[in-house]
């Protein structure tokens, strides 16, 4: 017995990735400044770098529907977000209604 819980205590542990969820509020303006209300589609996606939109720089993406814009506003809950991402800084961006998206803000954890 006492073999086996020393042979455990130096068994070597691999570190993985742990899904967070993040929460991500934001608001959306019209193209002269006035905020848009009602249920809309947003499309969010984390990108390492905000110079390049390659596939291969998207850290994670998803679509909400029927988000509800209230004055502009908005609050959603990104989940399964890999905590390995957050290892430099990471910029997030929002397509509304399948428009072209926006980068918004950088995030640095």
């Amino acid at each position: 017995m006492r073999l086996f819980g020393f042979a455990l205590l130096f068994t070597p542990f691999v570190a993985a990735a742990v899904p967070v969820d993040l929460t991500h509020t934001g608001r959306v303006l019209d193209g002269i400044g006035g905020p848009v209300s009602g249920e809309h589609t947003l499309t969010v996606s984390l990108w390492k770098d905000a110079d390049s939109l390659s596939e291969s720089d998207r850290l994670w993406t998803d679509t909400y529907m029927n988000v509800p814009l209230d004055d502009g506003y908005y609050s959603l809950t990104l989940t399964g977000v890999s905590s390995d991402d957050f290892a430099s800084s990471v910029w997030v961006d929002v397509a509304v209604d399948s428009a072209a998206a926006l980068m918004l803000s950088l995030i640095h954890i």
